[in-house]
Parts: structure tokens; C-alpha cells; sequence
């Protein structure tokens, strides 16, 4: 199983990792459509598509922000506390990257992925897993 295979079967998201975007409308969702990707906000989250694995590519699901407990990433949700983020984050391979009192952010840069939890008082109110992608300058958007 790849690594993205894992990170979808091992979470509860509202759209797996790497789907294609088909331009569908979702019910109570607000659709923004950008110059480099196609996003869906409302309260629980927020799904980004963008070419993948570069710019000119395909558009994919490579990013969700979670805002609700409803949904998580490996197990983590909003209300936990970063610590316990970070012991299962770190068997998925994810060092920590920068941190400061509001933002902790981790990568893993052998499968080009990153996380961020946005945090207050050590409990987390918003999760972000990205797979990052390629900007190659070609296109004019």
C-alpha cells in the first residue's frame, strides 16, 4: 500500500486523498474557484484541488483543513492536544518543521507531504495535511 493509501484508510476525511476534481457542486458547500485550484469551505473543513503531481497536471484533492472533531487525519482531530499529535504523526514519518505558540508545522519530505495544527493552549483547533506540489511557471492563469 502506498503512503497516500495509508493516510486515507487510517483517517476519517470527507474526500480521499489524491481524488480527482469533477467539478461537482456538494450541498451547503461554498465552491471558490481560483486561479491554481478549485477549493470547497464550510464550517467542519475545507478541500483544495490542484494540479497534481504539478500545476499542469490534473486537478486533485491535495489539501484538507479540518475544523471540527467530526472528521481526522491518522487519528487526530481538533480538541486534541499536540503532544499526543505528534507521537502518532512521527510514525508516519513527519519531523517537525517550525513552531511557534499558534502554529506547529511538520514535514516529511520523502513523501513530499506536510501538517500543520493550528493550536491553543496545546489543544488543536484546526488540522491541515498537504501533499505538496509542483509549480513549473508555464501557464499563464
Amino acid at each position: 500500500m502506498d503512503y497516500i493509501s495509508k493516510i486515507n484508510k487510517n483517517s476519517n476525511i470527507p474526500k480521499s486523498f489524491l481524488t480527482d476534481f469533477t467539478g461537482e457542486e456538494i450541498d451547503g458547500i461554498k465552491y471558490i474557484n481560483n486561479y491554481m485550484s478549485k477549493d470547497y469551505i464550510c464550517d467542519d473543513y475545507t478541500l483544495v484541488f490542484a494540479g497534481y503531481p504539478d500545476d499542469e497536471s490534473n486537478l486533485k484533492l491535495v489539501t484538507i483543513k479540518l475544523r471540527s472533531n467530526k472528521y481526522n487525519i491518522l487519528g487526530i482531530k481538533t480538541g486534541d492536544n499536540i503532544c499526543d499529535a505528534e507521537k502518532i504523526i512521527k510514525k508516519y514519518g513527519f519531523i517537525e518543521e517550525e513552531s511557534d505558540k499558534l502554529i506547529c508545522r511538520y514535514k516529511n519530505d520523502e513523501q513530499n507531504v506536510k501538517m500543520e495544527f493550528r493550536v491553543h493552549d496545546g489543544i488543536i483547533f484546526e488540522v491541515t495535511f498537504k501533499i505538496n506540489t509542483n509549480y513549473l511557471g508555464n501557464r499563464i492563469y
